[in-house]
């Protein structure tokens, strides 16, 4: 038995696709998955009621270890075709929470440049939304993983070029 918990996006975005083989590696395996808000993840790793969380920016916890398992590649994702940086970043922005590593990574490279329409620690918000202004017509933008633009979710969405992309561990 095994409970492991996630972030909301965490789970959409990175780990759905990894439960099947999970299953595959451990097939004996009673696997619990949750998804809940980091400092709930925390608590209830020192609770001793998960046994593992898989976090962006795990913290330092006495008697617990944090290992690397993968990368997320965050690349600038628009609704325009024609986006550029400038265009994506001040038409239909959205500013998904990727943690304190991602903020510092943006506010160097883009500053004020961005004046987010709209905020969410959601990134199923941020790709709902940009996919509803494509079927509008509509100027949207936002940093989703990679893997989004390779799925049936990113139809019809482009990763703006001349972006540098951001990789999370």
């Amino acid at each position: 038995r095994l409970t492991v918990g996630a972030t909301y996006s965490f789970w959409r975005f990175a780990m759905a696709e990894q439960v099947p083989r999970l299953y595959e590696l451990l097939p004996d395996l009673a696997l619990r998955a949750e998804a809940h808000p980091v400092d709930i993840l925390v608590r209830r790793l020192e609770e001793r009621t998960l046994d593992l969380a898989l976090l962006l920016e795990p913290p330092t916890l006495a008697g617990f270890r944090a290992d690397k398992i993968g990368q997320i590649r965050l690349v600038l994702v628009s609704s325009d075709p024609e986006a550029s940086v400038r265009t994506a970043l001040q038409d239909g922005y959205v500013h998904v929470d990727w943690g304190d590593a991602f903020d510092l990574f943006f506010s160097k490279r883009f500053g004020d440049a961005a004046v987010p329409l709209l905020h969410t620690n959601l990134a199923s918000i941020a790709l709902d939304y940009l996919q509803q202004q494509r079927l509008q017509n509509h100027k949207a933008a936002a940093w989703l993983p990679q893997s989004v633009l390779e799925s049936a979710e990113g139809k019809g969405l482009v990763q703006v070029k001349g972006v540098p992309a951001f990789s999370r561990p």
